[in-house]
């Protein structure tokens, strides 16, 4: 299956478009323009709780994990493996320092698996970022290529793609907050049907992350509105 099929799998082109119509939404929220920092500032702010709270990181890691996925986030696409070892060695900051930013001892089939992210990343820009996103986030937790930190990573990964395609290039989205709200109860059977590898439960993988994508754009578009309601002085 290629990845223009995969966008054309039931329900994932609406959802990743309604996902794309509240991003735009939220970028065109015209307190950005005098209150854009603020707004970014609280916006990865609560990602970076969210974050935490997922991954059952330390909040200055999941700090440091959301700078970084914003500051490489156009080396992500063309250094994948570097970027990948960068998150992990930030993921485990307070962990062994052996095993920061290494792999675990991977089969000839997984290292292919792996490296085959290449391949997706370079996908026609006509192609959704959100769907390449996806798809490589799933790559990463079914294939766990380290030994530890995997999700955190993925979803590091996710967001820092998000942004360097263009999604959300300001990042002002808050996707980690969306994962967050859908919860556990959604998230595992959506990852569990990406790691059965049919078409339904690809697509199941790619609705599940398009609605946290939506959530989080519209809770950037609440902050937007609580700014915009706020008294000046």
């Amino acid at each position: 299956m290629t990845i223009a099929q995969v966008v054309e799998l039931p329900g994932v082109r609406e959802a990743v478009e309604d996902a794309r119509a509240a991003m735009d939404l939220l970028r065109k929220q015209r307190i950005l323009r005098t209150k854009g920092i603020e707004v970014r500032a609280l916006a990865l702010s609560e990602s970076a709780r969210a974050a935490a709270e997922l991954g059952g990181i330390e909040l200055p890691v999941a700090v440091a994990l959301l700078q970084s996925s914003i500051s490489t986030a156009s080396a992500v696409a063309t250094a994948p493996m570097q970027s990948l070892a960068r998150f992990h060695a930030i993921a485990l900051a307070n962990g062994a320092t052996d095993e920061r930013g290494r792999p675990r001892d991977l089969t000839s089939e997984e290292s292919a698996r792996l490296f085959a992210i290449n391949e997706l990343l370079a996908s026609d820009s006509q192609i959704p970022a959100l769907v390449v996103a996806a798809l490589v986030m799933g790559e990463i937790m079914d294939l766990a290529p380290f030994e530890m930190a995997n999700q955190v990573v993925a979803r590091t990964f996710f967001r820092s793609l998000l942004i360097g395609r263009g999604f959300d290039p300001d990042a002002l989205g808050l996707p980690e907050v969306g994962m967050l709200a859908l919860g556990a109860s959604s998230f595992a059977p959506a990852l569990t049907a990406y790691k059965s590898g049919t078409a339904g439960g690809v697509a199941a993988w790619l609705r599940h992350l398009a609605s946290a994508v939506q959530f989080g754009a519209r809770r950037g578009i609440e902050i937007c509105d609580e700014f915009g309601d706020a008294p000046t002085t």
